[in-house]
């Protein structure tokens, strides 16, 4: 039965029938009555996440949001007065205004006794404030999820607030910590404090973020209220009842309000430096992937690559925290499990968010990366829905309530798709799954005797696990990096992933399988027709009036985007530009020569002409280039064009576009420099130096190979034993400094980890050369750094890289030669 897709389009015209037949109807409005509208006026200053107004008159904000809610179940109409002044002033003049009775409610009131004498308060509050610890964004000394690093920690505080202070000291001692604590006498000198350095955390609160810092820690949770004039229990009882109704119906609410306006939704990625030295020695980890979980893992069944949600955000963490991912699949539980037992895997990805799943798996839960409505998938002949003594199709892995499977009779099955087959042969009556899941196969024309029914009180969460005894720097790192990760690129993740293609039917087949249904059609499309006859000659009108204002509507909104348009003609080697485009060029509207419009002056491949002779062969283009803009600075530009044919298929002009992408080229190259830099000294890291080495020696056609050198700083333990830690961080980054001194920029210079350096000098092939760079890196080693008059030496294995070698096998004969010169003393040089 393969016909689902007809049937949808003969839907749609039935349902276009039907308005059609609606909107010739005559229309009587019913007899109704005029409600009396109930306006609350609502105390509005302007404060960050509670109340909000954009520069359009755009109102937002936590309280803005919980007011609406209110007033769906009040009937309130609600009209927000605001008030002159900085903050404070604002405030003052807010509450005054409801202690006369001028406004009706305020928001955001924390309960005082004394305040209480002079408002009244519902019984409920609406909301949570936390004191809060911040830090420096960059700060990664100091790491929220290991408390021990806040311990001797300086922490700057106003004076004055001496109930927060109160909160802070009792927060220290439940914790065990001993924090300095630097009193100022006020707010702006405690934050200039921890900029300046003179303080590494300052007490604040959740509601008042202070830029560029980032909170550490929260604590002394103070619910806040809405206040209204005295003596109005009207509105006191209404607030009561609503309050307690948005709770019964969501208790998630406010929780949902305070993450959107409160939470740290950065996409900016801070690991500390437990966390970033775990990434760098944590080498490959293995995620365990059970197959057959589309859309979240799976395999395709073209390409036998991994893929999924799941698979697409490990690249992303991977790409954004430095973690190295392998993918270890297995084809049902019994075998990820037999993987988990036997040590053969680190993680397991799409695990269900459940502390009774965590515990089968052996396995700590790292926190969701989405979130889904649980369906129910009925068979249609299981009749009204009652589901007692029905068969339950359950996928294998599941983790059931105790004594579930002694009152529903279960028949498992390896994937959720075998599941949902199951139910649509009627093998089963019914199973639960994953929204996405579910949608994803039922998309399929297939399953025609299933019906869905989403569950409004079940949900379902994937996350990955780690499996026990977990690294809590693991499990941290992956933790951070799915809370930053930003809502576009989740978005992105699940839409390439869950879309679709439904299977093709060809009209003749549904036709012999539908005689009936398409009888009706025509019928139906033949009546359509008729009446669409008899009101063209008047839409023909219409229209051709409403084309000149459509044209100029487009041309606004081109002129509205951040895109620039223009049609190009291949005969005449003609540009014609928008308004818009003509003034990004500072040009006139057509252009007669597109090299004179378009100058790069990039070499090789940059070329305007190349562009368009690959968009007349081709009929599409989407080209990156750099353009000498009219200021004469080079600016990355994005040229999309499609070419147009004529009946003879041959291209006669082109429409296309041009995006400013200056900022995001800037971006990816930053990304691409931090990953791969290391992050103390600023050279190649480990994976770099590799990279770059095999891709030149799979370049070099002319065999001129090169030399590794792998360094070694001589008695680097003794120096961090003696001097400290930071001392030694400051030998590496010197070290670093003289090899990059010493060597070309076009060589390879990096660090592979710990006081380990290496060095690929391409070409270099002679023992004399090298020879000559070692003394050149011991003699400014020498000069560069000493401590308290102690020269620093440094060891060195060096191996030339033949025809057909590769970064690790030079790199073995280099770190032999290396280990000669630590048997004869160090301080010196041994070529292999």
């Amino acid at each position: 039965m393969r016909h689902l897709y007809f049937r949808k389009k003969l839907q749609t015209v039935f349902a276009y029938v039907a308005a059609l037949v609606f909107f010739m109807c005559v229309l009587f409005p019913a007899e109704g009555y005029a409600q009396q509208k109930n306006t609350i006026r609502v105390a509005y200053p302007i404060q960050y996440g509670l109340t909000e107004i954009d520069e359009e008159g755009n109102y937002s904000g936590y309280t803005y949001e919980y007011l609406q809610e209110i007033a769906q179940y009040t009937g309130w109409d609600l009209e927000f007065v605001q008030f002159k002044g900085d903050i404070d002033e604002q405030l003052m003049s807010a509450m005054a205004a409801v202690e006369a009775g001028e406004v009706d409610l305020m928001g955001g009131t924390v309960f005082n006794e004394e305040l209480a004498k002079t408002y009244d308060y519902p019984s409920y509050g609406y909301g949570t404030a936390y004191t809060t610890l911040n830090v420096l964004e960059d700060n990664t000394k100091i790491n929220e999820t290991n408390l021990k690093t806040l311990d001797n920690i300086r922490i700057a505080v106003y004076e004055k607030a001496a109930k927060r202070n109160a909160e802070l000291q009792q927060f220290c001692e439940a914790n065990g910590l001993s924090p300095e604590i630097i009193s100022f006498d006020s707010l702006k000198g405690a934050e200039d404090a921890v900029r300046d350095g003179q303080a590494d955390a300052m007490i604040g609160n959740d509601l008042t973020p202070v830029e560029g810092m980032r909170s550490i820690a929260n604590f002394a949770p103070k619910p806040y209220y809405f206040i209204a004039t005295k003596g109005d229990t009207e509105i006191i009882n209404a607030l009561n009842a609503a309050i307690l109704k948005i709770n019964d119906t969501d208790p998630y609410f406010a929780t949902t309000l305070y993450e959107k306006y409160f939470k740290d939704n950065t996409s900016k990625l801070y690991l500390s430096d437990e966390e970033q030295e775990y990434v760098q020695n944590a080498g490959t980890i293995r995620v365990g992937v059970t197959t057959g979980r589309a859309p979240f893992q799976y395999v395709d069944g073209q390409t036998g690559e991994v893929k999924g949600i799941c698979i697409d955000l490990l690249d992303y963490i991977s790409e954004n925290t430095g973690l190295s991912f392998q993918i270890v699949t297995a084809s049902d539980y019994d075998e990820l499990m037999q993987l988990v037992n036997n040590g053969d895997v680190d993680m397991i990805a799409g695990m269900k968010y459940d502390y009774d799943t965590a515990a089968e798996y052996g396995a700590a839960l790292t926190r969701p990366f989405i979130t889904s409505q649980s369906v129910l998938v009925l068979n249609k002949k299981t009749g009204d829905g009652d589901l007692n003594g029905k068969k339950m199709a359950m996928v294998e892995g599941t983790v059931l309530p105790e004594g579930y499977e002694e009152r529903v009779e279960i028949l498992w099955y390896a994937t959720p798709e075998a599941c949902i087959e199951a139910v649509n042969k009627g093998e089963a009556d019914y199973t639960y799954g994953d929204g996405y899941a579910v949608q994803y196969y039922i998309n399929q024309s297939r399953y025609e005797n299933v019906v869905l029914i989403p569950q409004s009180d079940q949900t379902q969460k994937l996350c990955f696990g780690v499996v026990k005894p977990a690294d809590a720097n693991l499990l941290s790192t992956v933790n951070k990096a799915v809370r930053s990760t930003p809502t576009e690129t989740m978005q992105s993740i699940m839409n390439s992933n869950t879309i679709r293609p439904q299977d093709k039917v060809t009209w003749t087949e549904y036709v012999e399988s539908n005689p009936w249904e398409v009888l009706a059609a025509v019928i139906v499309m033949a009546a359509v027709v008729i009446v669409l006859l008899a009101i063209f000659s008047r839409r023909r009108v219409r229209l051709g009036r409403k084309l000149a204002l459509e044209n100029e509507r487009y041309q606004q909104l081109y002129d509205l985007s951040n895109e620039y348009i223009f049609e190009y003609n291949f005969e005449r080697d003609e540009i014609i530009l928008s308004e818009k485009s003509a003034q990004l060029f500072h040009s006139e509207r057509v252009v007669k020569d597109s090299l004179s419009l378009l100058e790069t002056d990039l070499g090789e491949g940059q070329d305007i002409d190349r562009i368009f002779q690959k968009l007349k062969k081709e009929g599409s283009i989407v080209e990156d280039i750099q353009i000498k803009m009219p200021d004469e600075k080079l600016h990355w530009l994005r040229i999309t064009a499609k070419a147009v044919y004529d009946q003879a298929g041959k291209p006669i002009m082109a429409l296309g576009k041009i995006m400013d992408v200056q900022q995001e080229r800037e971006e990816k190259d930053r990304l691409v420099a931090q990953a791969q830099n290391d992050s103390l000294t600023n050279i190649y890291n480990a994976a770099a130096c590799r990279e770059k080495v095999d891709e030149y020696l799979k370049q070099d056609e002319d065999e001129k190979g090169g030399a590794l050198l792998v360094l070694d700083i001589d008695h680097f333990k003794s120096i961090n034993d003696k001097y400290g830690h930071y001392m030694g961080d400051q030998v590496l980054i010197k070290t670093a400094a003289v090899l990059k001194s010493v060597f070309r920029e076009d060589d390879v210079v990096g660090r592979l980890g710990g006081d380990e350096f290496c060095i690929f000098i391409k070409g270099a092939g002679k023992k004399a050369m090298v020879r000559k760079k070692y003394e050149e890196i011991r003699e400014k080693m020498r000069n560069a750094i000493q401590l308290e008059g102690r020269v620093i030496t440094v060891s060195v294995g060096a191996a030339f890289a033949g025809k057909g070698q590769d970064f690790t096998e030079i790199y073995k004969k280099a770190d032999a030669a290396l280990y000669v010169v630590k048997d004869h003393s160090r301080d010196g040089l041994e070529i292999a």
